[in-house]
């Protein structure tokens, strides 16, 4: 180590902050730092949040439209920012996302894909097999493959139940997976 000063360099605080979603791609179990820190789970968005979101988006929003919003997408935080951008920038209605919302040139598909993609990736054959289960209402016995969804934001639980994150997913998938 290269010494760039004489006097003893005291750090006040170090934060450090990881994603686990690239730990699909890493293929890995677990996280190298899971023992360092708290973990800190971001929530999804509230409707007074993405209210004040469209507003900043310059849209005039009543809570009819925030409740269509967060019936396709839940509070996902990037794809409700992806939402409000695409209907402030082009002008479509939110009726028309959602019609599109699921297609491949849809407002989400670079994202949709990248879940698809990972999905059908030969070394994520238990991952497939346990999100098709889950998409049937099914149970799946596979706690990491679950862990693994989870983390990816696939899949969430309401009470010891897993389920799809959302309608948006549910839709996209049942379209391009063999269900």
């Amino acid at each position: 180590m290269k010494l760039v000063s004489s006097k003893k360099v005291i750090w006040p605080s170090v934060v450090i902050a990881y994603s686990t979603e690239p730990y699909l791609d890493a293929k890995f179990k677990g996280s190298p730092l899971q023992n360092v820190g708290t973990p800190i789970e971001l929530l999804e968005f509230t409707p007074e949040c993405i209210l004040s979101l469209a507003k900043i988006y310059g849209l005039s929003w009543d809570e009819n439209n925030i409740n269509c919003l967060m019936k396709l997408i839940g509070g996902h935080p990037s794809l409700v920012q992806r939402a409000l951008y695409k209907i402030s920038q082009t002008n479509i209605s939110l009726e028309e996302l959602e019609g599109e919302a699921s297609k491949i040139s849809g407002a989400f598909s670079d994202y949709l894909l990248s879940h698809l993609e990972k999905l059908q990736a030969p070394e994520n054959k238990q991952l497939m097999v346990c999100f098709q289960k889950i998409m049937r209402g099914e149970k799946c016995k596979d706690a990491f493959a679950k862990f693994q969804l989870e983390q990816i934001g696939l899949i969430k639980y309401r009470g010891n139940q897993e389920e799809v994150s959302c309608e948006l997913y549910r839709r996209f998938f049942e379209e391009n997976l063999d269900l």
